[in-house]
C-alpha cells in the first residue's frame, strides 16, 4: 500500500509585496506618507525591488515610535519564505522557523525549526523628509 505522512502547513508563501524602485546607489527609498501601515508600532509593509536583496521580498516594520527596521523574507534554514508578521513574529512557510519583528530582538530566531538569526537590513529614517532609506 501507499503510505502518506501529514506535513504541517505553516501558511501560504504567496504574498502581496509592493514593488518599489532601487535608486542610483542601490538603495530603496520610501516615503512614509505612502504607507499608512507604517504609522503605528507593529505596522509593516512587504516590499520587493528588482536587483535588491537577492530578488527576495523584504519586510519593513515600525518597531517603536520613530524606529523602523527591515529584513529579508528569506529564511536562514533552507531559504523558504517568511509569512507576513503576526504576534511579533514572522514565521517561515516551509518549516516553521520563527523570527522576531520586535524592537530589541528584530530578526532574531525565536523558535520553531532551528535556524540562525536574520541580519537586518540597514534602515535610515529621515524624519524631516519623512523617508526611509533601506540598504542591503
Amino acid at each position: 500500500g501507499v503510505q502518506t505522512c501529514a506535513l504541517p502547513i505553516y501558511g501560504s508563501s504567496s504574498t502581496n509585496a509592493t514593488t518599489v524602485d532601487v535608486d542610483a546607489y542601490g538603495n530603496v527609498v520610501i516615503t512614509l506618507a505612502d504607507y499608512s501601515d507604517l504609522s503605528s508600532v507593529g505596522g509593516y509593509v512587504r516590499l520587493y525591488a528588482p536587483t535588491f536583496n537577492d530578488e527576495r521580498d523584504f519586510l519593513v516594520v515600525m518597531t517603536a515610535d520613530g524606529e523602523y527596521q527591515a529584513m529579508t523574507t528569506k529564511c536562514t534554514h533552507a531559504g523558504g519564505t517568511l509569512r507576513n508578521p503576526s504576534g511579533g513574529l514572522a514565521i517561515c512557510s516551509s518549516h516553521g522557523a520563527e523570527f522576531s519583528v520586535e524592537s530589541g530582538s528584530f530578526g532574531e530566531w525565536q523558535g520553531g525549526h532551528a535556524a540562525s538569526s536574520i541580519t537586518p537590513l540597514t534602515v535610515t529614517y529621515d524624519s524631516g523628509a519623512g523617508t526611509l532609506t533601506i540598504s542591503a
